[in-house]
């Protein structure tokens, strides 16, 4: 399966320029639960295996901020996770080209980039179906 450490030169700069603490946030396995993910001064990637339809929140958002996120379908498959922003912020999520439509097949792995470029705007991107 492919992973972050695959792209170990970019990962590592990334976290050079955030200073990052941890360099993944496992997650592990999800359910219907909802997941907070860490400010990416903290853990700028997150992985998680899809266990159920996920929503996660993002942290607040502050221009250069930049976090990523493996996401992993479980042996069912057919996971959809949705993306908010935390409660009382007026951030906002954009994606690039429209809505990302992740992979939905049984062990399928999408990789999630939210980037934030303006005050308040954090904008997803997508490399989907990365193994």
């Amino acid at each position: 399966m492919a992973n972050f450490e695959d792209n170990f030169e970019e990962t590592y700069a990334l976290f050079t320029a955030l200073g990052s603490v941890n360099i993944v946030n496992a997650i592990g396995a999800t359910t219907t639960a909802g997941v907070t993910l860490p400010d990416p001064t903290v853990a700028a990637i997150s992985t998680v295996t899809l266990g159920g339809a996920t929503p996660f929140t993002l942290p607040a958002s502050a221009v250069g901020k930049k976090l990523r996120l493996q996401l992993s379908q479980d042996a069912t498959g057919a996971r959809t996770p949705t993306f908010t922003t935390a409660a009382g912020s007026s951030d906002s999520i954009k994606a690039v080209g429209g809505a990302v439509t992740l992979s939905t097949t049984a062990a399928a792995v999408d990789l999630l980039t939210f980037e934030c470029y303006v005050a308040g705007t954090w904008v997803k991107s997508g490399q989907l179906a990365i193994a």
